[in-house]
């Protein structure tokens, strides 16, 4: 059985959020999930990865900020918080899309990233 590295499924996840044209709240959600458990963003290998995904899509936008997201497509994500609620929020989290987006704003912009 072939499975992902924790690498991989961070790298796919990022990709889901930055290149998406259906933008799903879950993929930010994963991501706030796996940097708040230990997720090293700043490791070689997982950068390493995430620029080959940008390359390999031919991904020309500015992710570096709010992965991109349109205003509009950061008011879908929003709405779409409320439906993660006891689906995947569990009952007393607190999920902050603000804040995630914030996380990642300071880690692409650490020179790592160019």
């Amino acid at each position: 059985m072939l499975s992902l590295s924790w690498k991989e499924s961070a790298c796919e996840e990022l990709e889901a959020a930055i290149f998406s044209k259906n933008v799903a709240i879950k993929d930010c959600y994963a991501l706030s999930r796996m940097t708040e458990f230990g997720f090293d963003s700043y490791d070689k290998e997982f950068i390493k990865l995430f620029k080959r995904k940008i390359v390999d899509e031919g991904y020309k936008g500015d992710y570096k900020k709010e992965f991109g997201i349109s205003a509009n497509n950061f008011s879908i994500l929003c709405e779409q918080i409320d439906g993660l609620r006891g689906l995947v929020i569990r009952s007393g989290e607190e999920f902050d899309l603000d804040k995630v987006l914030q996380r990642f704003n300071k880690i692409f912009g650490d020179k790592m990233f160019r």
